[in-house]
């Protein structure tokens, strides 16, 4: 579940083959819910049905499909924008740029966390220095780098999210330093 509003100065552009929304636009509020359910908010396929005499006609010829492109500049202020659900409650900052068609839309940006939390093993984390970069098509040329610490009896534990979309890792660090099974131990129990 997602959901955008805010303010802007937008301008359509074009004919019935290929229009263009060139704008500007600042976010007044962004939510995204990572822990709902995707599937359930999708619509019914509508159908028509036709008659047989309108199935023999002579098809029309093929024509190039209609193309909608984008030129949008999209300014998120300081914590306008809230991510939270499985365990995630953050707000963030940032600007970014969809350019192209909708197709083959281009998401050039870069968001950033001002604060947050992150729940583990009953456990809450503090989010910290934490980026979302994208660089064109959002699942293969984008970048994560999200952190998490908590201050626990004799360290500070980090839970480290990096990478892409498409190959997300998770790992495990602390100061003082220590192998990852033993900091993932005091994590959980409490204990080396």
């Amino acid at each position: 579940y997602s959901q955008i509003s805010g303010i802007g100065r937008a301008r359509l552009e074009g004919n019935f083959d290929k229009m263009m929304l060139h704008g500007d636009a600042i976010v007044d509020s962004a939510d995204l819910d990572i822990g709902s359910s995707f599937a359930g908010s999708l619509s019914p396929l509508e159908f028509q049905f036709i008659s047989e005499e309108e199935l023999e006609a002579p098809l029309a010829p093929l024509k190039k499909p209609f193309e909608f492109c984008l030129d949008l500049n999209i300014e998120l202020p300081k914590d306008r924008g809230r991510v939270y659900g499985r365990g995630v409650d953050s707000l963030w900052e940032g600007a970014t740029r969809l350019s192209g068609p909708v197709s083959q839309l281009e998401i050039n940006g870069s968001i950033h966390a001002t604060k947050g939390s992150f729940l583990f093993a009953g456990k809450e984390f503090a989010i910290v220095d934490s980026t979302f970069d994208v660089a064109g098509d959002l699942f293969s040329n984008s970048r994560f780098n999200i952190s998490a610490t908590k201050d626990l009896c004799t360290l500070s534990a980090t839970i480290q999210l990096r990478g892409s979309l498409q190959q997300p890792r998770f790992s495990f660090r602390s100061t003082p330093e220590m192998p990852s099974k033993e900091v993932l131990s005091h994590v959980l129990f409490s204990k080396p």
